[in-house]
């Protein structure tokens, strides 16, 4: 992930220029787009650093009251629903990041426009989407961000859409750059907090042991947020890289110009990097070495608010609701994406600190 003879340029992609990839292809403008995931060096560098500035941890720290406020008032709503069979993903676990994301990037208090960018997020990712949806995404998915630069042009605030847009009229990127990295922040910053969650909640109520250590101060929730990373990560590939040179890894040759990408669901199971690794266990001491925020010159910009995301959220989730169940014996469904590794729906039924459960009734 940090071999300099792999690039993530698609000008490097041998099928691409032998003609093997067709137009028809619904992940193929993906690929091609013009951001910070598909640039190399130089590029790479000028289209990130806009958008790296907007998530230091200068910046991150003061966020992490708002995300408190956003993640109470979503709980208060949950509470009156206590005893039911809700679905968490979508009562809690997508519109906490995509509230904070939103409001990072500027978006009004507008729920057709958040729901709009779902929308259109999803079906980025979707792997059993048509070629007419695909390319009806493409069109609808920057003209709604385009219509967010025209509104924060007109009206500039504190957000990363008005940083990029003075980034483009320093002449550092151009209008087409700010479009395409807004769509990267959309797209990576919310869909992978929302699996991280996910993830999260299922691997400490299948071991309620973990969370009660959590609940009672013996562990920290950085710690659980770690080892969820490696051990059921949010992302299930890198986005692609091609190689440059015939490159040999283990008596194996990858000959130039082939597509690579890095499996990082994989990585975090892997017994030679993490001993015992298919157990969920947050007494480890390697966690933090997990790769689902990638590595070297393309580590996630974001990464350190979706750990303070995940923190807030889990502790005053289980806090509020310490004896939450899984409705279902069943493990929850996987949706059909080959980058993501997301939970289609999870049910649970909320039950408040105040209640007497009776033990062992995990499912």
């Amino acid at each position: 992930m940090a071999d300099p003879s792999i690039s993530k340029d698609a000008a490097n992609w041998k099928d691409l220029h032998d003609g093997w990839v067709p137009d028809t292809w619904p992940q193929k403008p993906f690929f091609l787009a013009q951001n910070l995931l598909n640039a190399d060096g130089d590029r790479h560098a000028r289209l990130r650093g806009p958008v790296q500035r907007a998530f230091t941890t200068t910046r991150v720290r003061p966020l992490r009251t708002r995300i408190e406020a956003i993640t109470d008032a979503l709980l208060d709503r949950l509470e009156a629903r206590a005893g039911e069979v809700i679905d968490l993903k979508q009562e809690f676990s997508l519109p906490l990041p995509m509230t904070v994301i939103c409001e990072l990037i500027g978006v009004p208090d507008d729920a057709a426009m958040r729901e709009q960018f779902h929308r259109l997020s999803a079906n980025v990712l979707r792997i059993e989407i048509t070629p007419e949806e695909s390319q009806q995404t493409w069109q609808e998915f920057p003209a709604a961000l385009q219509r967010l630069v025209d509104l924060k042009r007109a009206e500039p605030g504190e957000d990363l859409t008005t940083d990029l847009i003075a980034a483009c009229d320093a002449g550092t990127l151009s209008p087409e750059e700010v479009v395409a990295n807004l769509l990267i922040v959309v797209l990576g910053g919310h869909e992978t907090t929302v699996n991280l969650l996910n993830s999260a909640v299922l691997a400490l109520r299948q071991h309620p042991d973990q969370l009660r250590q959590l609940l009672d101060g013996d562990m920290t929730w950085e710690r659980a947020v770690q080892e969820t990373l490696r051990y059921d990560a949010p992302v299930r590939f890198t986005m692609p890289r091609y190689t440059t040179v015939d490159l040999e890894v283990e008596g194996r040759v990858i000959p130039k110009g082939a597509l690579v990408i890095v499996p990082i669901t994989s990585t975090g199971r892997c017994p030679h990097s993490f001993p015992g690794a298919d157990q969920f266990d947050l007494a480890r001491s390697d966690s933090h070495r997990n790769l689902s925020f990638g590595y070297g010159a393309h580590r996630c910009p974001g990464a350190a608010l979706a750990v303070a995301e995940a923190e807030i959220a889990l502790a005053r989730l289980f806090t509020r609701f310490p004896d939450l169940q899984l409705a279902s014996d069943q493990a929850p469904p996987r949706t059909a994406a080959p980058g993501v590794n997301s939970i289609s729906e999870l049910p649970v039924i909320l039950r408040p600190a105040a209640q007497d459960t009776p033990p062992h009734q995990d499912r």
